[in-house]
């Protein structure tokens, strides 16, 4: 059986309570600039699994996503912490992407 070992970075916990709901996405191989560029969780997300800080934005990233695996948790449905976002993210969510996610609630 063949095994790779691969170093992960530390995982982010955005979540304010543990109830939430995620459906899966693909993130887009375009946000990937390198081959190890991270997606942070807490990333605005469109439809077509690119980062979308703007109102076309259809959920958050729950974890960390990377380009050997760019299969992810959307968060449709959740609390989510705004200080933990923004240390993760890098940068606020907007007002445009939030009034976009009316099922997540920004603490």
């Amino acid at each position: 059986m063949k095994f790779e070992k691969e170093t992960t970075v530390s995982e982010v916990n955005i979540l304010k309570r543990a109830d939430c709901e995620a459906v899966p996405i693909t993130v887009a191989e375009s946000v990937f600039t390198t081959d190890d560029t991270v997606v942070k969780a807490g990333t605005p997300l469109g439809a077509d699994g690119t980062v979308a800080n703007t109102a076309s934005c259809v959920g958050l990233l729950l974890h960390d996503v990377v380009k050997s695996n760019p299969n992810g948790a959307l968060l449709k449905k959740a609390y989510v912490d705004k200080a933990k976002i923004k240390e993760s993210y890098g940068s606020d969510i907007t007002a445009e992407a939030i009034a976009a996610l009316p099922m997540i609630v920004f603490e």
